[in-house]
């Protein structure tokens, strides 16, 4: 397997080489490899960067990072994705399949291959960029090769990383702060029994082999709804500290966050983050408004789910008079 790849600054080359983003408009990733890619390489047969490498294209460089996505989707949305994930780290070499596979012979590489020398890479990587797509109801969680990919990230011990385009990242954190039961349902929509592949033979193989492991399907869900969930709590607390927010989107990105916790178990840390909150929404909004009311009923979460009640019945108590 090659572990060639292109810089960020590559990616945005080929945009441009190619006729910018008016020439792939509405394309997907599939349609610009077919009508772009494969016609450039077409005479020597090889991949994108094996032609760019021979050419001295100082972009093609050795990848430290793997990028999981769905050929189905947007190529410019999956462009500006990478472009939003990396916007700190210029240096950055991805390993994008479109880019570092031969397209005109990655159609003949057979599961063994995938199952062996592709989990191998991805331990070698250390590190995976997932582009998800609608946010809520992504496509690579329908896909048998994306959540393979993305187990064999977690069970190699590689990071797994989430990549959104800046306005499905922007939709992604209104709603997780206006109604987190919609992430739950996501979550709880992954499940590789009802995943596909373009290649019946592929998903048989899959599938056989998530049943050869210890807990199955069980536990490649769990597993992969595992990592979603501590991908959310990362990405919750780091926009809370973003620059250029409102007073009001922070206080919200606040109250998700501790939602979040409560969720996951870790009760001290919740209700510090909720009781930190407190005094600010009672500043910015005052005390007989519905916002304060939510973080009151955040805190007797947080009391119940540790088995205070007569704590946890004081600020439903005050949640309910608001």
């Amino acid at each position: 397997m090659s572990k060639d790849g292109v810089t960020v600054a590559g990616l945005e080359e080929f945009v441009n080489t190619i006729g910018g983003r008016e020439a792939v408009e509405g394309l997907t990733t599939t349609e610009v490899c077919n009508t772009h890619l494969k016609p450039m390489t077409q005479d020597d047969e090889v991949s994108y960067c094996a032609l760019m490498r021979d050419q001295g294209n100082p972009h093609v460089k050795q990848a430290t990072v793997f990028i999981s996505h769905a050929w189905k989707y947007d190529f410019l949305r999956v462009v500006d994705a990478i472009l939003k994930h990396f916007e700190d780290e210029p240096e950055a070499v991805i390993w994008f399949d479109l880019f570092s596979n031969n397209q005109h012979k990655a159609v003949d590489l057979d599961f063994h291959w995938w199952s062996t020398t592709f989990r191998t890479a991805i331990e070698d990587f250390g590190r995976v960029v997932v582009v998800l797509m609608p946010w809520n109801d992504p496509i690579p969680f329908t896909r048998a090769w994306c959540l393979f990919e993305m187990y064999t990230t977690i069970s190699t011990g590689s990071k797994l990383e989430v990549a959104l385009d800046g306005a499905e990242r922007e939709t992604f954190l209104k709603e997780i702060c206006k109604d987190g039961g919609k992430f739950y349902k996501m979550l709880g929509d992954i499940d590789v029994r009802k995943s596909e592949a373009w290649n019946p033979d592929d998903k048989r193989r899959i599938f056989e082999a998530v049943e050869q492991m210890k807990g199955g399907f069980t536990e490649v869900n769990t597993v992969l709804r595992r990592a979603m969930t501590d991908w959310l709590s990362a990405t919750l607390e780091k926009a809370i500290g973003e620059e250029g927010i409102t007073v009001e989107t922070k206080l919200d990105r606040r109250r998700a966050y501790g939602r979040l916790l409560t969720d996951k178990g870790l009760y001290d840390k919740a209700r510090e983050v909720f009781e930190a909150l407190l005094p600010d929404v009672i500043l910015h909004h005052g005390e007989e408004r519905e916002c304060v009311g939510r973080v009151y009923s955040g805190l007797g979460g947080v009391f119940k789910s540790q088995g205070d009640y007569p704590k946890a019945l004081e600020y439903y108590e005050k949640c309910l008079e608001i």
